[in-house]
Parts: structure tokens; sequence; C-alpha cells
């Protein structure tokens, strides 16, 4: 896309796994061969959730927000699917091509990559799942990226403000339905965004909310400790949380109030 401004933001997914166990080598078991301990556990574990767990889930949330643009799903290294011909409307596609491969790809897996588009209030968005089946303690399973560049150049300040809170609204809204849609799975906080505009004196309208906290609806209300993407210098959102409150279907006549001029 062009130069104008970009928001990023990322939701982390935590899920509950086992704990792997290194193999014992030879020197091992010579040393429990004369009675010593050898501490198997690692630092690693090894996920609960499925490739159509999260697959399935990514679908039942995507039609929730009407995205219906699927660019491609990668399973372990192996393409299932790539719009190669850069059509909006194969959403359903990608997901046959996983049903039809579900027997082998369905279940264990190491990498999950899933990536969407999306045309929504004059942004362009991309909305990029990556999963890993084996992680480090306290990593997030899988990580929810979302993107957006505006479809207008270089906007004014306050059309740039409002596409901003339209953002906002839209990452909310995703992670309700991810916490909806993922019981088990712990959604804790969404990371900072990377913003590329600041606000016009004249904005008032709060963030949506669940943007940045724990909303009240999800489990735990520990952060996941991403920083935001250092992509150049810019403003950041502070730690003050205090004018989170608006629902996160913001609508249009907030959006609109909150960016024209006093």
């Amino acid at each position: 896309m062009g130069a104008g401004p970009r928001f990023e933001s990322i939701i982390a997914l935590h899920a509950a796994g086992d704990t792997v166990r290194r193999d014992v080598t030879f020197w091992g078991k010579v040393m429990r061969a004369f009675g010593s301990k050898t501490e198997l556990a690692s630092e690693q574990v090894h996920t609960h959730l499925t490739t159509a767990h999260l697959v399935g889930a990514t679908k039942v949330v995507l039609q929730r927000l009407g995205v219906h643009n699927a660019v491609s799903l990668v399973i372990d290294g192996h393409v299932l699917f790539e719009d190669r011909a850069g059509r909006d409307d194969d959403f359903n596609e990608l997901f046959l091509a996983f049903y039809a491969n579900e027997g082998r790809y369905g279940r264990d897996f190491h990498g999950l990559f899933l990536s969407f588009e999306h045309l929504a209030a004059g942004m362009h968005l991309s909305i990029v799942v990556v999963a890993h089946g084996v992680h480090d303690r306290g990593e997030a399973t899988a990580r929810v990226m979302v993107s957006a560049d505006l479809v207008e150049p270089l906007p004014s300040p306050a059309v740039a403000w409002a596409q901003r809170l339209r953002f906002e609204a839209f990452v909310a809204r995703m992670r309700e339905a991810l916490v909806e849609a993922l019981p088990e799975v712990r959604v804790p906080w969404i990371a900072q965004p990377v913003l590329l505009v600041s606000a016009p004196k004249s904005a008032s309208a709060g963030r949506p909310k669940s943007y940045g906290e724990d909303g009240g609806g999800s489990r735990g209300d520990d952060r996941d400790g991403l920083a935001p993407l250092d992509l150049a210098p810019v403003e950041r959102w502070g730690d003050d949380q205090d004018n989170i409150g608006a629902d996160a279907a913001t609508s249009d006549s907030d959006l609109a109030e909150a960016a024209s001029p006093t």
C-alpha cells in the first residue's frame, strides 16, 4: 500500500499443553546405571490445540467479522491453499482445502500459518494467524496479527484519527470473538499497536472496550509481554487505560463526532 498511516496490533492466544520431555542420551543411561538422576523435563510445551481446532475457530471468528478474502493456508511447510489469482471471494475454498486434507493435517502440528485480507471503512486490513505446536513455556501458542493501511494515502488528521478508532473497534471485536470461539484458551491482552497517527485536539471518543485491557469477559489479566512492532519512531499508547469503556462496535456517528473539529 501507500505511505499513509498504518495500524498494527497483536492478539496472543495461550493454550494449555504438556511438557516436552527429552530423550535419554547414552551418557544419561550410563549415569542412571550408577544411580544418578537425569532431568528429562524441558522448558518447552506441546500444545493441546489441534490444527482442526484452530482452523475451525478462525473460520467462525472471521465469518462473524464479515471477512471473505482468503490468501493462504500452510501447515508444517505444506501449502494447502494459496490465492494466486487474487480473488476476494474464496473464503470457503481455503477451508474446503483444509477439510479435504484434515485426515493428514488435522491434529498435531509444528507450524500453522493462515492469512486473509479485508476491505472495510477505507482500510485495507491484513489478518495473519501464526501458531506453533511446540513452543517455549510461557510463550503464546498462537498470535493473530492485524494490520491496516488506509486506502486514502494522505488523509487529514481528523480522518486518520477516525480510522484509528475504527481499527481499534475491529480488533476489539475480533478479540471478543476469539474468547467465545476458544473458551479453553486464554486471551489475556492485546499488544499495544504501532500507530502512525496522533489524535487531533478535537478527538474525545474513548477506546473500544477490551482494546489493550482484559475487557471483563476474558480469562486472565496478565499481559503477554509482547513489544510493539518497531517500524519507525511513532506515537504509542501510554499505560493510562482510564478512557477505555466505549463499546467495541463504535458507531460511525461516534467516530464522526470524534473526528470533527470543534
